[in-house]
């Protein structure tokens, strides 16, 4: 793979990115294996997902050393090349994120050199690649990192510099503390003479709720439409002002992963605490926001809407994803 004519600058990037998931084909095991085993029949997802609609994926890697073995015998690194190349072959944006989960419970100076070992290592793999990949430095700033600041901004200036000495034009994706808050924007280093930088922030990553005030959703009140709406005013000033562009690389349409009362429809789609239509009315709004100030985004997340088992979309779910994808 060569890199092709010229890089692509993150105004342009925004704007191809369009619409996209988060996926786990390079972190959860089970998933890994459905993967394989597709292909292995001749069945290539990401084109699946191409022509659901999606114009890119954001494609999740876990914490292992990319050497590992895994399921087939084959290695993390294998498996992450597979998936990116199974990608491009479909036209489907490539976005690479670290799910660093030691740096982000355990920062510290050993845990960080790990998670800058894995992005000088990926740099090394796709530095011939085509500019399409980006690389999304961390998942989420979750965890124990949201206390440290200046220790994430030390892993990004040392990323940058690490994956810019391989790699000079490719776009990379920092994001602010505190689980990508766009109102912790201005504590986020970045490098203001790289003009291949981007900011990656999100909200309700793992959907709204019927309690928590600070992401509540009900029936859409104006008190929870300015949640959404204030949260993207913010990173869009913020980045204007700063001369960058950015995406929403993770929401959840409904709260699959905290629901007080989980439910499964009979294709086996998941279902949080919300009905299909209070999900077709939060995605809805979301997505409409999101598209009038002109941020690209990806929902959260693959598995929740499309059955590994039988290569099949859930149909019940059909609405819910129709309305992010509009």
């Amino acid at each position: 793979m060569t890199a092709g004519s010229t890089p692509i600058s993150p105004q342009a990037y925004q704007q191809m990115l369009g619409v996209g998931i988060d996926v786990n084909w390079a972190v959860f095991p089970k998933i890994m294996e459905a993967y394989k085993s597709a292909r292995d029949q001749g069945v290539n997802i990401p084109l699946l997902f191409k022509k659901r609609g999606f114009s890119h994926v954001r494609i999740r890697v876990k914490d292992d050393s990319l050497d590992s073995l895994q399921k087939d015998n084959l290695t993390l690194k294998q498996q992450l090349v597979m998936v990116v190349n199974d990608c491009l072959e479909a036209h489907l944006i490539p976005v690479i994120t670290f799910v660093a989960t030691k740096f982000r419970e355990n920062p510290n100076v050993q845990t960080m050199d790990d998670a800058l070992k894995f992005w000088k290592e990926v740099a090394t793999i796709f530095k011939n690649y085509p500019y399409v990949v980006s690389y999304d430095l961390i998942i989420e700033t979750s965890g124990n990192i949201s206390k440290h600041d200046d220790l994430l901004n030390k892993f990004y200036q040392k990323a940058v510099s690490e994956i810019r000495g391989i790699d000079k034009y490719r776009i990379l994706f920092l994001s602010p503390n505190d689980t990508s808050n766009p109102y912790s924007l201005p504590k986020m280093w970045y490098p203001e003479n790289d003009k291949y930088v981007m900011v990656e922030w999100h909200f309700y990553a793992a959907g709204p709720s019927k309690r928590n005030k600070s992401k509540l959703w009900t029936t859409g009140t104006d008190y929870e439409k300015n949640l959404i709406l204030k949260k993207i005013k913010f990173a869009k000033k913020w980045c204007k002002f700063h001369g960058l562009y950015s995406w929403n690389g993770a929401w959840m349409p409904t709260n699959f992963n905290h629901a007080k009362n989980p439910a499964v429809m009979p294709d086996g789609a998941p279902m949080g605490d919300y009905s299909l239509q209070e999900e077709i009315s939060f995605a809805s709004f979301v997505s409409s926001s999101l598209k009038s100030a002109m941020i690209p985004y990806a929902i959260n997340a693959g598995n929740k809407f499309f059955n590994y088992d039988d290569l099949e979309w859930y149909r019940s779910t059909a609405g819910v994803l129709n309305a992010v994808l509009k």
